[in-house]
């Protein structure tokens, strides 16, 4: 039985879900969209956010390849879009006070913040449901 917060868990990553293939489409088609709906923004801001998702993305391929390397246990697929999260924000922080970028053009990372709590929460809910049996993560 699915209670209130099960479904405005899982709607909100359909949101977010649905945002990224939008995002994709979009550029696929060569229009930048950028989180939220940003469409046209400063080339400061621009660059700005270049930079951090590819901090970001070097960050998570540099987690999931050393947890390889090593022979960790693989990352479930939202934990890594939830690492993505957290490397986003932390880069987004260390790139603006690197750069000077004041707090009014960072409003973006209150969204990604709640939507990495919001996957924090799914993530523990999934280990809760599935203590008791057995599960094998394959790579």
């Amino acid at each position: 039985m699915n209670s209130g917060i099960d479904i405005f868990r899982k709607t909100l990553l359909i949101f977010l879900c649905i945002w990224f293939f939008i995002a994709v489409v979009l550029n696929i088609f060569g229009i930048d969209l950028y989180f939220m709906f940003d469409i046209n923004l400063p080339v400061d801001e621009h660059l700005f956010r270049l930079e951090t998702c590819r901090l970001a993305t070097g960050c998570i391929l540099l987690t999931v390849v050393t947890r390889y390397v090593f022979s960790l246990k693989a990352l479930p697929s939202l934990s890594v879009v939830y690492y993505y999260g957290i490397y986003f924000v932390i880069g987004a922080c260390i790139l603006a006070f690197r750069d000077g970028i004041g707090v009014e053009k960072m409003h973006f990372l209150g969204i990604v913040i709640l939507y990495c709590v919001l996957i924090k929460f799914e993530i523990n809910q999934k280990k809760k449901d599935s203590i008791g049996r057995f599960r094998r993560d394959y790579f």
